[in-house]
């Protein structure tokens, strides 16, 4: 009587670690799919369009030597994708060849999407927000766009990928490993690199890393983060003169932002997840943006319940507002933006 009662006791006290298990290849099996989807949406188009303007300067400055793109201001933005499309053309030079490589990085943000938000949130949100960047009509323009934004976008990734780990450590006052450093260390360079705009996030992590280091309050965090970035500025430190010097000469290539009327929301909206959702009145453009907004909080509340979420929800809220809010402040100190009158 007592093997037969000890048996289903046993088997029952397995049972949901092999539930589990079984749970977590069938999200493998399905972030597998959504990769291999995103990768197709990215790539069945890829030379539906011809290049544009903007692709073409591209496609002019990598025709420059090596030396001159990195010792001359010749584009607005960082000579990293130039030099990136440089070694591409010694293959050949069609519209498909050149935009391969972006694509294949658009491919890898859906990748990137699913294993950071794995790290904040419960599956089912994760494989979410990985089928959200597969099949976003915004994220697959710009992953067949021959420009520097794909970089950015996975260098990004890179950089809050590594912070999950570093503030969560950082937190309970233990350092980071070295894989963390050396991603965050390469991303973030990377993303600077990429384009100009990389200096708000690196601005915003560096400050908001102070955060979970004041609540560990450990002097070694501290020092260890301030050689991380450090480092980062370091790196940066050869276009960082040419920023600056663009900087005197009038940050054309900072003035980002278009008068955020409700017309310009609705145009992006409809940019970022389809023509679809783009409606003409006012009223409609507002119910979108509530919708959005419900959407978010609700995101913020899974996050917090997760665990770490209170420092994630944060550190998302500051790239969330604080980007535009410093883009805003630059452009202002150059132009007035807001030359429209507000709907």
């Amino acid at each position: 009587m007592k093997i037969k009662a000890t048996l289903p006791t046993f088997l029952l006290r397995n049972l949901p670690s092999e539930i589990l298990w079984l749970s977590v290849d069938r999200a493998d099996i399905v972030v597998v799919g959504i990769c291999m989807l995103g990768f197709v949406l990215r790539f069945a188009t890829l030379t539906h369009y011809s290049l544009d303007g903007d692709e073409f300067a591209s496609y002019y400055f990598a025709h420059f030597p090596f030396w001159q793109l990195w010792t001359e201001e010749l584009d607005s933005h960082p000579p990293f994708y130039c030099s990136i499309e440089k070694i591409t053309l010694a293959f050949g030079d069609s519209e498909a060849l050149l935009r391969t490589p972006v694509a294949f990085l658009g491919s890898v943000a859906v990748l990137l999407t699913y294993l950071l938000a794995r790290r904040l949130v419960v599956g089912p949100a994760a494989l979410l927000a990985a089928a959200l960047m597969a099949v976003s009509p915004g994220q697959i323009y710009f992953s067949q766009w021959a420009r520097s934004y794909a970089w950015l976008t996975v260098a990004g990734l890179g950089t809050a990928l590594s912070v999950v780990g570093i503030f969560n450590n950082y937190t309970k006052s233990t350092l980071s490993a070295w894989g963390q450093r050396a991603l965050y260390v390469l991303s973030l360079t990377i993303a600077l690199y990429a384009h100009n705009i990389g200096f708000l996030l690196f601005a915003i992590t560096a400050i908001f890393g102070l955060v979970p280091i004041v609540a560990g309050r450990s002097a070694k965090c501290l020092s260890e983060w301030a050689a991380f970035n450090g480092a980062v500025l370091l790196l940066w430190s050869w276009w960082l003169i040419v920023v600056i010097d663009q900087a005197e000469a009038g940050l054309i290539n900072l003035q980002w932002l278009a008068p955020p009327t409700l017309s310009f929301v609705a145009h992006s909206l409809a940019s970022a997840y389809g023509t679809m959702f783009s409606f003409p009145s006012r009223s409609s453009t507002i119910f979108k943006l509530v919708a959005i907004g419900i959407v978010l909080i609700s995101a913020g509340i899974m996050v917090i319940r997760g665990g770490l979420g209170k420092i994630w929800v944060a550190y998302r809220l500051a790239l969330v507002v604080g980007s535009p809010a410093a883009a805003i402040a630059i452009s202002l100190m150059w132009r007035p933006i807001f030359i429209t009158a507000l709907l």
